[in-house]
């Protein structure tokens, strides 16, 4: 047997393994030294047993894996060939290790005896991504190393474990990569998946009974849901988000407590009659809830979007206990106890049944419905703004809310987007799911993670981002519109909020210094939005930030298939003006509403 195909049959047995497992989608940038890994990925895809999406930019196809392995719940594989190839997955890699969503990353690589010699595309690839990635180093094909079968189960498992994210694996192959003949036709498979997911974190039944015992003593409570993605990554994500809003308003009715939930939070677009607090931003702004003390904060998630809000919680004189499914602490102002290692949904679940057990039940105490009322004004007054304020980002949001359908994918973008969301969303009276990175909080990538998530989804997938974001992604609009032409039944639809740069350093000190805010933080590119679309051949419509503009031009595109773009124009300064005077709206119409802080339980 020669050279390539040895290597062409142990590739094939690799990620047919891989595919047997659960890996079925295969994102490949172009390269040569890759050859017998793109050959077995291009042979299993004719014999129907894997999909593949074909991405020009290593950097674009790691995000577009990430988005994907984010709806799937299972690791999408990278093929890259070698040298500085690999280099560019690193952003990806790296949301994909904070946001904790699983992903293989299999670079080509030169042997060891062209390292170091000055060989071309060659650099020393082993633990390229440093500490944000799972590394399973091979030797070479043609040595006597790991069975496909077993290293396909060992990295699946280590994209699925107990901490999931990235896996690297660096492949050194020789040449000739291929020759006529070398690369075998996949067979009929009967293999099964032989690794074993890791056990899902619970409390012990000691752990339980003590977290119980603090819930059922506390009168003036509340469970914050966070941003983020929800637990281990198994199964779809529409599922794991379901599950733990489930669970976190099921134990909230039980123990009579509100929920406030973050935008990105898994229960936020969801039933209005839930007991949700949706309006924090304008509550803690107004200082309405200045003076409201919990006994106990019981926390899911990330830290809070707002500043404001993360300062409120964090000047709270009371217990907060973290729950996470593996023991990571998102408490960056160091106020909540150790995190208690446990999957939320599950360990909500447990507490409401032990607590159920226990007759804990209680109705809404006077602390809930005053908190409840304030969400109801603060609420409707938001909404009022969103449509009677003109031109500004939260009509924007409220539109597009509006427009999504049941069961639509939202994915909105780190800086000003997912903030307007958080603040100004409200809830939909119906199921709606957001995606967010918000793992490392960056704004690169968004365009190849939605299309990503368009692909796995089954159904429309708006992206909110900023015009910043999207002049950082101009390769991932490319690769959208390309891979999407081919895919009738994916749709993503850009809603591009163009403001001439980055707002948020508006709201930040820099904005006073008199030289160095506009053009070094602001950074206005003078993109024609408009004009790039057009140039891609994607469907665009320019609109004003009002919500009737949105809504109109929206409406229809969700309805077909493919990529489109709605390019809002934005004034910056108006739109800073409007959020100040919702804030301060919703602070009027507080005033004769009973504060939490003034109720006795």
């Amino acid at each position: 047997m020669t050279v390539a195909h040895r290597q062409c049959s142990w590739a094939l047995g690799l990620l047919g393994a891989l595919a047997a497992e659960g890996a079925r989608r295969f994102v490949i940038a172009p390269g040569s030294r890759h050859t017998p890994l793109v050959l077995a990925a291009h042979n299993l895809a004719a014999a129907g047993r894997v999909e593949i999406h074909d991405v020009l930019d290593e950097r674009v196809a790691g995000f577009v894996a990430l988005g994907a392995g984010r709806v799937t719940g299972c690791p999408t594989v990278v093929l890259t060939t070698s040298g500085s190839a690999g280099a560019h997955l690193l952003p990806a890699v790296i949301e994909a290790d904070r946001s904790r969503v699983p992903m293989i990353v299999v670079t080509a690589d030169r042997p060891d005896r062209l390292q170091g010699v000055g060989a071309p595309q060659t650099i020393r690839q082993h633990g390229l991504f440093g500490c944000h990635a799972r590394a399973a180093e091979i030797a070479a094909p043609l040595s006597d190393s790991e069975p496909p079968g077993e290293l396909a189960a060992r990295v699946f498992r280590l994209a699925r474990g107990a901490e999931p994210g990235a896996v690297h694996l660096n492949v050194p192959f020789e040449k000739p990569l291929w020759e006529p003949g070398a690369d075998p036709l996949p067979e009929a498979s009967d293999l099964k998946s032989t690794s074993t997911e890791a056990p899902v974190a619970t409390l012990t039944p000691d752990a339980l009974e003590r977290l119980a015992d603090a819930l059922e003593g506390a009168q003036r409570g509340l469970l914050f849901l966070g941003p983020g993605d929800p637990g281990h990554a198994r199964g779809r994500y529409e599922r794991r988000r379901d599950e733990l809003a489930q669970a976190a308003l099921g134990l909230a009715e039980i123990l009579g407590w509100p929920v406030v939930t973050d935008g990105a939070s898994p229960a936020r677009l969801g039933r209005a009659t839930d007991p949700m607090i949706t309006s924090m931003e304008s509550l803690v702004r107004s200082g309405w809830v200045d003076d409201a003390q919990p006994d106990l904060i019981l926390r899911t998630g990330q830290v809070a979007t707002s500043t404001a809000v993360q300062r409120w919680f964090a000047t709270r004189p009371c217990r907060s206990i973290a729950l996470d499914p593996s023991g990571r602490r998102q408490d960056p102002a160091g106020v909540s106890d150790e995190p208690l290692v446990a999957e939320p949904a599950e360990a909500l679940l447990a507490l409401a049944g032990c607590l159920k057990g226990r007759g804990a039940e209680r109705a809404p105490s006077a602390w809930s419905t005053a908190w409840l009322a304030g969400e109801r004004r603060a609420r409707s007054t938001i909404e009022a703004c969103a449509r009677e304020a003109g031109s500004w980002s939260g009509a924007v949001v409220r539109a597009t809310l509006q427009q999504l359908p049941e069961g639509g994918l939202l994915h909105v973008a780190s800086s000003m987007p997912i903030r307007d969301l958080d603040a100004f969303s409200g809830v939909t009276n119906r199921r709606l799911y957001v995606a967010a990175n918000r793992g490392a909080n960056g704004i690169d990538g968004l365009v190849a993670t939605s299309l990503g998530e368009a692909l796995a989804w089954g159904g429309p997938v708006v992206s909110l981002l900023g015009d910043l974001a999207l002049s950082h992604d101009l390769g991932g609009l490319a690769a959208a519109q390309e891979a999407l032409r081919s895919r009738p039944s994916a749709s993503l639809t850009l809603v591009v909020l163009d403001n001439g740069g980055g707002a948020i350093f508006d709201e930040l000190p820099i904005a006073e210094h008199p030289t160095a805010h506009e053009p070094r933080f602001v950074t206005p590119k003078g993109l024609d939005i408009g004009e790039v679309g057009a140039a891609l051949g994607v469907v665009t419509k320019t609109v004003e930030a009002s919500y009737a503009e949105v809504s109109d031009a929206l409406g229809p595109l969700l309805e077909t298939p493919g990529l489109s773009l709605v390019h809002v124009k934005v004034d910056r300064e108006g739109d800073a003006s409007a959020r100040r005077a919702t804030h301060e709206r919703v602070a009027v119409a507080l005033e004769s509403t009973q504060r939490p802080g003034e109720v006795s339980v």
